[in-house]
C-alpha cells in the first residue's frame, strides 16, 4: 500500500484525554480534549494575527478550548459562538483544558515564543523627522 493511502486510512485517529473539571459538576467532573488538526491550529494562529499590525489575544484560551474540547467520541463540545461565555468561566478550568489540549497537540512554550516572535508587527515610526 502506498504511504499516502496508509496515512489517509489512519488520519481520523485522534488522541482524546479526560481533564478534571470539578468546577463543572454537571459535566461529571471532567471534559475531554482532543488533538488539534493542522488546519485547526493554523486557523487558530491566523485568527490571532488577522491584523498584521496587532495580535488579537482576547479570549485566546477560550478560543483554543473551543477547538479541542470534545465528548468521549471526539465530537467537538463547543461552537465558535461559545467563546464569549467560556471566556467568563474560571481561569483555572480553562487553563487546565488549554494545557491538556496544547500537550496533546504538540504545542510547546517554545512554539508559542517562536509564533509571537514571527508574528510581531514592527510598528513604523510615525514621528516627524527633524
Amino acid at each position: 500500500m502506498l504511504l499516502k493511502e496508509q496515512i489517509k486510512n489512519n488520519r481520523s485517529k485522534r488522541v482524546i484525554e479526560a481533564v478534571a473539571t470539578p468546577e463543572w459538576p454537571d459535566a461529571d467532573g471532567s471534559v475531554f480534549v482532543r488533538t488539534l488538526s493542522a488546519k485547526a491550529r493554523d486557523q487558530w494562529e491566523a485568527d490571532i494575527v488577522k491584523d498584521p499590525k496587532k495580535r488579537d489575544l482576547s479570549n485566546l484560551r477560550a478560543k483554543f478550548v473551543v477547538l479541542c474540547a470534545c465528548d468521549e467520541d471526539g465530537h467537538l463540545a463547543f461552537a465558535p459562538n461559545d467563546v464569549e461565555w467560556l471566556g467568563d468561566e474560571s481561569a483555572a478550568v480553562i487553563d487546565r483544558l488549554w494545557d491538556a489540549g496544547r500537550k496533546l497537540s504538540g504545542i510547546s512554550d517554545e512554539d508559542d515564543e517562536a509564533f509571537v516572535k514571527n508574528s510581531s508587527a514592527t510598528p513604523e515610526d510615525d514621528s516627524p523627522t527633524s
